[in-house]
């Protein structure tokens, strides 16, 4: 399971919601629990441990219940960049989508099988089209 947050942008509203998912569902589903933060793009490695602790002391029992992890993952804006550059992006990006994947298949073969991550028709015609 996949609780998916912008980083900086973390709500009264949505805490109450994780107090009530730890409160209610931390045997069924925590130990194939993961918190994703977007937008940490241009953020360097010491800025995302730094702000990884203030989680840590800030919200613990989420922190704890996430037993698959917290990913910090970016994506800019690469349809502004450069080729080479956007090249390099783009390549960035698939890695870090199928680490996220792979978070998700390693869970529970029981919840998510690796059909939901197989591509579409369209997918897949996209991806002829762009080559």
């Amino acid at each position: 399971m996949l609780f998916v947050f912008r980083k900086g942008r973390f709500t009264a509203e949505e805490r109450r919601t994780f107090d009530y998912i730890i409160g209610n569902f931390s045997d069924q589903i925590s130990d194939f629990s993961a918190l994703v933060l977007t937008y940490c793009e241009g953020q360097t490695e010491d800025a995302n441990r730094e702000f990884r602790a203030s989680l840590q002391r800030e919200a613990r029992q989420i922190v704890s219940f996430m037993k698959k992890g917290i990913h910090m993952v970016g994506f800019p804006d690469v349809s502004k960049m450069k080729p080479r550059m956007k090249q390099v992006m783009e390549e960035e990006i698939k890695e870090q989508a199928e680490m996220l994947q792979k978070v998700v298949m390693k869970a529970d073969k029981k919840c998510l099988g690796k059909e939901m991550f197989e591509l579409t028709f369209w997918e897949k015609v996209r991806q002829c089209f762009i080559l």
